[in-house]
């Protein structure tokens, strides 16, 4: 990366230490690395870190569990989730785990550290200092850990080390394992369930052999479960431990595991290191050839700090320096490894709903726009000729599935918005002339035809208030009353289509396309008038009207008066009048809590025939009035619309596990993701608690506002425009931005005196336009505003 002239950038009042919060007793969070140190094998909930390539994916909590997920073929959960690491002193016979679990022995010391690219846990018991530490390579459906041993004790120590991991795939009738004491490896293998005699040839040859080997070689090994354990009591010293090595039995009829077993001997202050790979592959060949590039624990440092770098690529292409030292190390590690998650291996999910997609890779533009741009390419063939994009696609785009059958209205309006994000993130319009087929036609025309196809769709599914349909559901799934007889209407469909014009209409006249620009004009206009004469309910914007033309979301409801979306895209289309500005910001200020902003006031307690589905979710949870993060981020970018970034930056920070005003010791968060809600019932004992569910559109958003938004640096095909909405609070801020080949070393600062308007230096000279040029290499550029 390019050094920063710090003499051009505003300094904050910041400590010198490395803290960036902490709760006695519970975590800290370090500034420099983002690293979660979690002080207690007992937080409010599990507190997992997600490491993973685009083959395998684990979990690993504060005491090294969490579940496994073999990504490829067969793709498969793997149902046991343990990673045991026994340690027995020989000379007395005492026992604990280096993790705490499953014995959970008292320490002296313990603490699990997560990091993007790994999970440590340090102890301290009788003198014997222990460090284990997990990470998924950047390759490969494997997982390799480390074992470091200190003696610390004063005198010589005898020591036996145990690691066993479980190796159940299929069910005892379907697997069998082995420990091969010649190379020193626990085998297991089985053969995936099929009902037809062709499967055998189907699956033959896939990835269904188990292992688990060591840098050095083992005294014993074991591959039955019972064998090792020795019974259905975890919670007990295993057998084979108690016993002083493994039998090294082979296993063919109960749950098989992996199994090995080290001794150590240890004189004063000396320590030792072994590294454990665990993983599945298709042949014992495969895994020997492992075993010789692996054969030490520096082959292990060597594949760490190439996933290490991995991650770093990405914050050095995109990072923020702020007054917020928290916001700063959430948004510049943790925030990015989330949205790479989501966008890389699409949730974890086989199927998915087309919105989550496209919002996803809008967030993941900013972290790699060849790559989003790569992912459009995919999903453009799956729109109709006549623009309609069906939300809802199961794993090989099957349309059989229920779920594919249902009409939600909004997959159009991501396909607009998100495509000419992504576009504008490659800094080039190029892609609007490229040519791709449809699903049900094979002869390609223009992603821009792709795009006008799907407003041309959605404006001509309109109700008698020349609203947008409802149809099963719009960006919120579960409100799929309203629409049911196909004549429901909806106020966040139709200003969401608002936004998806306007920002259609600018590429439009980009392109010269004058006509176009002057329909979609014409459509922007019609949507405009139609919200202003039928949403408005005197106070804030109704959610929409029911089958029979009755509007619903009003002052008069009981229950679901307010909806945020409504309120929140109606500023966002510039649908909001003057007159009614101030009486929409209230109703948007009634939904606020110290936790975030409900997305819709009162939850329903009962069944509500006109909303339907979202009535019976648990009041609270979910759409049905929590704190639903993703909504939250609209509010945001809302805000910034408004150009108030104090209220976009308080939205954004009360989201975040981190809120002083809900911290994770009340909302069980662990500040490595941001969840999808938090429970929304204020006064509830659970208000505030989070879901701890990793995949949302919260994140893509909230990254997008916080760099477009707040701070103002937007991607547009001329170039980045500077046009911040810097919260009042802050001295100024520093962005990091690569686009277009450069690289953009950005420091913002407040300056200005009454009647001076904003002015840019780049590299020393003041430029006359807020678009800053591209070509060079590096860039330095200071902002004061």
């Amino acid at each position: 990366m390019p050094t920063i002239d710090r003499s051009a950038i505003p300094q904050f009042s910041q400590s010198a230490a490395t803290l960036v919060s902490a709760e006695d007793g519970l975590f800290r969070l370090e500034k420099d690395d983002a690293a979660l140190h979690v002080l207690t094998a007992n937080p409010p909930a599990n507190w997992k870190n997600y490491l993973f390539n685009p083959e395998y994916y684990i979990e690993l909590d504060q005491c090294a569990q969490g579940r496994t997920l073999v990504l490829a073929d067969p793709r498969r959960e793997l149902p046991a989730s343990y990673r045991y690491f026994y340690l027995k002193d020989e000379q007395d016979g005492d026992v604990w785990n280096l993790t705490c679990r499953p014995l959970n022995r008292t320490m002296e010391a313990y603490e699990a550290i997560h990091t993007p690219a790994q999970a440590e846990y340090r102890g301290r018991r009788l003198g014997i200092e222990s460090r284990v530490s997990g990470f998924v390579p950047l390759a490969g459906s494997r997982e390799l850990w480390t074992v470091v041993l200190k003696n610390t004790s004063g005198s010589s120590r005898r020591l036996s080390l145990f690691t066993v991991f479980p190796f159940e795939d299929g069910g005892v009738m379907h697997a069998k394992a082995w420990y091969d004491s010649g190379i020193g490896a626990c085998f297991s293998r089985y053969f995936p369930h099929h009902l037809r005699y062709e499967g055998y040839e189907q699956h033959r040859g896939k990835a269904t052999l188990r292992y688990l080997f060591s840098t050095r070689r083992p005294s014993s090994g074991e591959s039955g479960e019972r064998g090792f354990f020795g019974g259905p009591d975890f919670s007990a010293v295993p057998r084979a431990v108690l016993a002083g090595a493994c039998s090294g039995d082979a296993c063919g009829a109960e749950f098989p595991v992996g199994a090995l077993h080290h001794c150590i001997e240890l004189d004063a202050g000396e320590s030792v290191e072994i590294g454990f790979c665990a993983g599945v592959e298709r042949e014992e060949t495969v895994v020997r050839r492992l075993q010789t590039e692996l054969a030490d624990t520096a082959a292990f440092a060597a594949a760490l700090a190439a996933v290490r770098a991995g991650w770093a690529n990405y914050r050095d292409g995109l990072r923020i320096e702020t007054p917020d030292t928290m916001l700063n190390a959430f948004f510049n590690h943790w925030l990015q490894k989330q949205i790479v998650f989501q966008s890389r291996l699409n949730r974890l999910a086989t199927g998915f709903p087309i919105r989550n997609q496209l919002q996803d890779f809008l967030g993941y533009a900013l972290l790699d726009p060849a790559a989003a741009l790569a992912y459009l390419r995919t999903r453009l063939p799956l729109q109709n000729t006549d623009g309609y994009l069906r939300q809802w696609w199961t794993q090989g785009d099957s349309d059989k599935h229920e779920v594919c059958s249902l009409d939600y209205k909004d997959g159009g309006i991501w396909l607009v918005i998100c495509s000419i994000i992504v576009a504008n993130q490659n800094g080039s319009l190029d892609f609007m002339s490229e040519t791709f087929p449809f699903r049900d036609d094979a002869r390609p025309v223009t992603v821009f035809e792709h795009l006008l196809r799907a407003v041309r769709n959605l404006a001509d599914s309109r109700g008698a208030h020349r609203l947008c349909l409802f149809g099963d559901g719009d960006w919120t799934d579960p409100i799929n009353g309203p629409g049911r007889r196909g004549r429901g209407e909806s106020t966040w469909t139709t200003c969401a289509l608002g936004v998806a014009v306007q920002r259609l209409r600018e590429v439009a006249g980009a392109l010269g396309l004058i006509a176009e620009a002057d329909w979609l004009r014409q459509i922007d206009d019609e949507l405009r008038a139609a919200v202003h004469a039928h949403c408005w309910n005197g106070a804030w914007y109704v959610t929409g009207f029911d089958d029979d033309g009755v509007a619903f979301g009003t002052s008069g409801d009981e229950e679901g008066r307010i909806f945020l979306n409504s309120q929140t895209w109606a500023i966002m289309a510039g649908y909001v009048s003057e007159d009614r500005l101030d009486a929409t910001l209230a109703a948007i200020r009634s939904l606020e809590t110290p936790a975030g902003s409900l997305v819709l006031k009162p939850a329903f307690t009962r069944w509500n025939p006109t909303w339907g589905r979202i009535s019976l979710k648990q009041p609270g949870t979910s759409e049905n009035g929590s704190v639903y993060c993703h909504a939250g981020m609209f509010k945001a970018y809302a805000e910034c619309f408004l150009g108030d970034g104090e209220s976009a930056l308080r939205e954004i920070i009360r989201n975040l596990p981190l809120n002083a005003a809900n911290p994770p010791s009340r909302n069980t968060q662990p500040p490595i993701f941001v969840p999808n809600s938090y429970f929304g019932m204020e006064g509830a004992p659970d208000f505030g608690v989070s879901t701890r569910l990793i995949s949302t559109g919260t994140a893509p958003w909230m990254l997008w506002v916080m760099v477009e938004g707040i701070l103002g640096v937007r991607a547009t095909p001329k170039g980045l425009l500077i046009n911040p909405c810097m919260p009042d609070s802050w001295a100024g801020a520093n962005l990091v931005r690569q686009f277009r080949g450069s690289t953009y070393v950005i420091a913002m600062r407040r300056g200005l005196t009454d009647g001076e308007t904003m002015r840019i230096l780049v590299d020393g000279e003041v430029i006359p336009s807020r678009t800053l040029p591209w070509g060079k290499k590096h860039y330095g550029i200071i902002v004061v505003y």
